[in-house]
């Protein structure tokens, strides 16, 4: 029983006005409720996740990084590349995992992208030799940690363009469902532009195919796979390898 019916049955218990009864009709009344006993319905054995939790995110999220993010750049590494390479660096500040520490302004008011760029400071005066490699990542302790913070700033900023975007059902199918938490995780570093168009794509999959969580999943996904964009069309072929890998598909 859905949670809907649930609800309706619970309704038909609501308090009705007194009506006084003859000694008859309360006889009638015993017997008709003997005959037809009342039907206790059978609650869910699992209650659904109503919202994409920060931990469940986070744990996503660094997936996303160690897949689709790459590693460290700093813009004093652009003159090491041939003039025709330097162009795809265009006016990219210093970046890791895809967190851009000149043009990421909106997210400056989290405490985790100060840390974040702090710790990398502090790291740099440790390591300079490592952290003058184009796309170095970090490991270990250290590794663990950015990434950490990189997937708390990307949480909430994931929470701050849901609530402009995604209606508070698709949210639910998107929290029970790690396919779509990683979709929307990578869609935060796609810019507010390509989040409002994953969000619509899921909205409408779900006003068509509410409860069928394949086909929704099967059509909101198609905003990546099959955009006209090609870097986004790459981006969604990866995605759904990386699906495959994962055994979510």
């Amino acid at each position: 029983m859905s949670w809907f019916n649930f609800w309706q049955w619970v309704s038909k218990f609501e308090a009705q006005p007194v009506k006084e009864n003859t000694m008859e009709e309360a006889g009638k009344i015993v017997a008709s409720l003997a005959e037809k006993p009342i039907e206790i319905p059978k609650l869910p054995e699992t209650l659904p996740t109503l919202t994409v939790t920060e931990k469940k995110f986070v744990e996503l999220t660094q997936v996303v990084i160690d897949n689709f993010e790459g590693g460290y750049y700093h813009p004093d590494m652009k003159k090491r590349f041939k003039p025709s390479d330097q162009s795809k660096f265009g006016d990219s500040g210093e970046t890791l995992f895809g967190l851009d520490r000149k043009h990421g302004s909106q997210l400056k008011m989290y405490a985790e992208w100060k840390q974040f760029w702090d710790l990398v400071d502090a790291e740099k005066k440790k390591d300079p030799v490592s952290w003058n490699k184009y796309n170095y990542k970090p490991t270990g302790i250290i590794g663990q940690r950015l990434k950490e913070l990189a997937s708390k700033i990307m949480y909430k900023w994931f929470q701050y363009l849901s609530g402009k975007y995604i209606l508070i059902s698709s949210m639910d199918e998107i929290a029970n469902d790690d396919r779509l938490i990683l979709h929307f995780s990578y869609a935060s570093w796609n810019g507010q532009g390509w989040f409002e168009r994953y969000a619509k794509a899921l909205n409408l999959a779900i006003q068509n195919h509410e409860g069928d969580k394949q086909l929704i999943f099967s059509e909101a996904i198609k905003a990546r796979t099959e955009s006209s964009n090609k870097v986004i069309r790459q981006q969604g072929a990866n995605m759904m390898a990386l699906f495959k890998r994962m055994k979510l598909v």
